[in-house]
């Protein structure tokens, strides 16, 4: 009994399209599939043994959001509590073009204690050669401002950090440019816990 030439094919094929024939188009499938992202279908350790982490790179500008998010962590640390780093109290909101729309999420202590936890993700935020590391607790697609160099449609991101992340990275003014790093596949949902 012979090779079945579907084998076959698979054997002379060079290493690319075999790694495509293993991965589908989009981390999130809907409507709005792009085709440049790539998740595998199989175990996803052995997709990061083999590739490495998927890394996404976004360039958005800084805006000014409503402070909220200061008054919550001032007179509430449940942030910083749940993801085990002492959080400057606040946060900034980067503007992308297009959806990129990660996970809603209302952050103010009462929802986060009422839903029993909070979705992050590890980001790293840039401007030019200063990096800061940060969470992404929140997305909006559509956001509630719209900055004139992005217009809609646009995802807002909103980030925090250990640091005052608008003084660390010299941003003066709303819509300074920033690049946003971070690997959809890592959002962690960290859980409330009592003491």
């Amino acid at each position: 009994m012979g090779i079945p030439s579907s084998a076959l094919a698979v054997l002379v094929r060079p290493p690319r399209p075999y790694f495509d024939a293993i991965f589908f188009s989009c981390l999130f499938p809907d409507l709005r599939c792009r085709p440049t992202h790539r998740r595998y279908i199989g175990d996803p350790g052995l997709c990061r043994a083999i590739l490495g982490p998927v890394t996404t790179s976004l360039r958005g500008v800084v805006f000014k959001g409503q402070g909220l998010a200061k008054g919550w962590m001032e007179k509430d640390p449940l942030l910083s509590e749940i993801l085990g780093v002492k959080l400057y109290p606040g946060s900034i909101n980067v503007y992308v073009s297009d959806d990129h729309h990660l996970f809603p999420q209302d952050i103010s202590p009462d929802c986060v204690r009422n839903a029993g936890f909070l979705r992050a993700l590890a980001c790293v935020v840039r401007r030019g050669d200063t990096r800061r590391d940060g969470f992404i607790v929140r997305t909006e697609f559509q956001g509630p401002r719209t900055p004139m160099s992005i217009p809609q449609p646009n995802t807002m991101f909103e980030i925090l950090a250990e640091s005052h992340l608008r003084t660390a990275l010299g941003l003066e003014s709303d819509e300074a440019p920033v690049e946003i790093e971070f690997d959809p596949a890592q959002i962690k949902c960290y859980p409330v816990t009592t003491a």
